[in-house]
C-alpha cells in the first residue's frame, strides 16, 4: 500500500513510472466535476471509475482484495476512512464472505483480525496492491457523509 497526496507527487521519485504517470493524470485532470461512470484509458487494462458513495460505519463494510489489478483510490470531495489489513496471511482473515470472482477481480472477506483505519480527504490517495486487503467507504469519526472518488483499476502487468 502507498498513501499520499497529489500535491506531493514531485517528491515521489521512487514510484513505478506507469503508476506515477497515472497519479500525474489524476492530479492534472478535473475529475471532481466529471460525471459518475467509467473513463476508458487503455480498455480493460487501465480505467477509472468515478463514484459517489454514502459512507457507513466500518462494521457495515466488507474487506476486499483483488488479484489482477491494483487500485488507486483518490478522494475528490468529502472524506473517507479505509480499513487496511497489511497482514494478509490466512490467520488474519476471518473467513471468505464471497468467493473470488475472476470477472470482477474481487474477493470479499467476512472480517480481518488486524486492521488499521486510514482517513482520506480531498487530494489524498491510497494505492492498494493485490496483497492489500482493504475496506473502503467507511465514515471518518463516525460522521455520516458522502465522498466522491476516482478509483483507478490498473492491471499489475502494466507496472513491469
Amino acid at each position: 500500500m502507498i498513501l499520499g497526496n497529489l500535491s506531493k507527487l514531485g517528491e515521489m521519485d521512487y514510484l513505478a513510472p506507469r503508476l506515477k504517470e497515472m497519479l500525474i493524470y489524476l492530479r492534472d485532470t478535473d475529475l471532481k466535476n466529471r460525471e459518475l461512470g467509467r473513463i476508458e484509458i487503455e480498455g480493460d487494462s487501465l480505467f477509472i471509475n468515478i463514484e459517489e458513495n454514502d459512507m457507513a460505519p466500518r462494521e457495515e463494510r466488507r474487506p476486499e482484495a483483488h488479484r489482477r489489478y491494483l487500485d488507486i483510490q483518490l478522494v475528490l470531495d468529502g472524506e473517507e476512512s479505509i480499513g487496511v489489513a497489511v497482514d494478509s496471511r490466512e490467520e488474519n482473515i476471518d473467513g471468505v464472505l464471497e468467493e473470488y470472482s475472476q470477472e470482477r477481480d474481487i474477493i470479499f472477506y467476512q472480517d480481518v483480525k488486524r486492521e488499521n483505519m486510514v482517513d482520506l480527504f480531498p487530494g489524498d490517495f491510497a494505492v492498494f496492491f493485490p496483497e492489500d486487503i482493504h475496506r473502503p467507504r467507511c465514515t471518518v469519526g463516525g460522521k455520516p457523509g458522502k465522498a466522491k472518488k476516482a478509483i483507478v483499476k490498473m492491471k499489475m502487468e502494466l507496472l513491469k
